[in-house]
This record gives C-alpha cells, structure tokens and sequence, in this order.
C-alpha cells in the first residue's frame, strides 16, 4: 500500500467540502432620516389600540374618531386590526350605553371592512337604530349625541333645530353609505323619519324666516346626503324628496352646485332625484 499524505489529504478535502462565499462589492448604503412625527405616531396608535379592550363607552367612542382619518395614525395591519377591535368592543356594549354614542360608532365604522366590523353593524347598530327610531325620546337621544366631531357637522351654528337636523342626516349618510348595509325600503323610511319632522317643522313654523334664506342644514351636509340616497337604489319616500327641494330651492346659489352632481348619478337611480 503506497504510503498516504494525510496533510495533503485534509487540505483537498477541505477546499472540495467548503462552501465558497462569492465576492461583493463594499455598497455603502444610503441614510434616510425618519420623517419627524412618525415615531409618535406609531406610538400613539399602539398606546390607543391597548386601550380598547378595557375602555367605556365613552373612551370607545372618542377613540373611534381615529378611523375618520385612517391615513393620520393607523396603517397597514394596525389598522386593521384596530377597527376589528373596536367593532368587537361596540358590539359588547348595552343599549343604554350604545345609543348616546351612537353617531361616533355608526360613522366609525361605515369604511371598516372587517368581517367583525360588518357583524356589529348589522347584529347590533342597525336593530338599536330601529328601536330608537320607534322610541318616544328619539329626538332628545339623537340631539344630545356626544363626541361629535366638527367635521361631521360642518359648521358651527348653534341651536337645538341645527343640532338635531345635522345629527339626523349624518346618521343617514353614515348608515346609508356604509359598505355592509343592503338598503331596503322599510329600512331607510325609518331613518328618514326624523329628519322628516324636524325639516317640516322647520318649513312650516317660520324658522326658515329668521335663517335669512339660508338651509337648516349646511351645503356639505345636503350634497351627501342627496349623493347616499341616489347611491343606495331605494326610492325614498315623496316627502322627504319634496323637503329637501325646498331646501335646495331656499339655500341660494351655491346649493345649485348639488344639482349637476345630483342629475349625473341619477341616471341609474330613483326616477324622482331628476326634478332636484
């Protein structure tokens, strides 16, 4: 047997047996400064979301503003995960504790597309909206709505019959707009109902005299309004339409703006939206 060189040997099967590292380039990467503010808003987000779970219903309801302005705090997973348990949260509340806030939670919740989002709205929001409409306080209940921002309203008059108007038709839009509601005939008579009352009262007792021809409810307010019912593809009911003619026909100019929008969506919708 020929003798054998076992450092030879080794060293062969060193270099057949390692893996070879391929060759890169010295790449100095590029520093990019975070923005300023993003650090605290993430922190803010997550302190809110820890919230959720133990908080009340009032907590709940100043915390769901957050998901009117989405883009501000809660993004990617966050925010998804963020809606999922506030909709949980919402529909674990009584309905004495629901219905103050009942505006904050229905607008909250209108963009969310979580499947526990859509099981609240439609197991819990929408039945106690139809008990309060049935109610004999619904009138006090939806004026004293708490945690309402400016935004929705959209503008800062004061008085029980602006207060109440405005709240009515947001918590139209809010529920008529949302991704998860089928819209029904019954349904949406029952919404309306209120906001029917308080625009003929309105008409009727002479408010609209000392508005100095100006609409109860503000411009923004009727222009979405009018746009989530062509949008729903019910037909509403004849009075409404007629109460908010005489509002677009009382609010000046820049309400003849809503027309055009109105008269281009119409096409697809209820037959009656083309004599606004």
């Amino acid at each position: 047997v020929d003798p054998v060189e076992m450092e030879e040997w080794e060293r062969e099967r060193y270099f057949k047996g390692r893996i070879r590292v391929l060759r890169m380039p010295n790449v100095e990467a590029k520093v990019l400064r975070t923005s300023p503010g993003k650090r605290l808003k993430a922190i803010l987000a997550s302190q809110l979301f820890q919230v959720l779970p133990s908080g009340d219903a009032a907590t709940l309801a100043e915390i769901s503003q957050l998901c009117f302005f989405p883009q501000r705090l809660l993004t990617g997973d966050l925010q998804l995960d963020f809606q999922e348990t506030l909709a949980k949260r919402i529909a674990s509340l009584e309905r004495h504790a629901l219905l103050p806030y009942v505006l904050c939670f229905a607008a909250a919740l209108r963009s969310c597309e979580g499947p526990e989002a859509y099981r609240t709205l439609r197991k819990r929001l929408l039945p106690d909206l139809l008990w309060l409409m049935r109610a004999r306080k619904r009138a006090e209940i939806l004026q004293n709505q708490r945690f309402v921002l400016p935004l929705l309203q959209l503008r800062g008059r004061e008085g029980v019959q602006y207060e109440l108007a405005e709240h009515c038709a947001r918590l139209m839009i809010s529920i008529c707009g949302a991704r998860q509601v089928q819209m029904d005939m019954e349904m949406l008579d029952a919404l309306s109902s209120p906001l029917e009352e308080v625009l003929a009262d309105s008409l009727l007792s002479g408010d609209a005299d000392e508005l100095s021809g100006e609409s109860i409810l503000s411009t923004e307010t009727l222009a979405d309004l009018l746009s989530v019912l062509v949008t729903c593809k019910v037909q509403p009911r004849q009075e409404l339409m007629e109460l908010l003619h005489q509002l677009v026909l009382k609010g000046g100019t820049e309400l003849w703006t809503i027309g055009g929008d109105v008269s281009e969506k119409s096409d697809e919708g209820p037959s009656n939206f083309g004599d606004l």
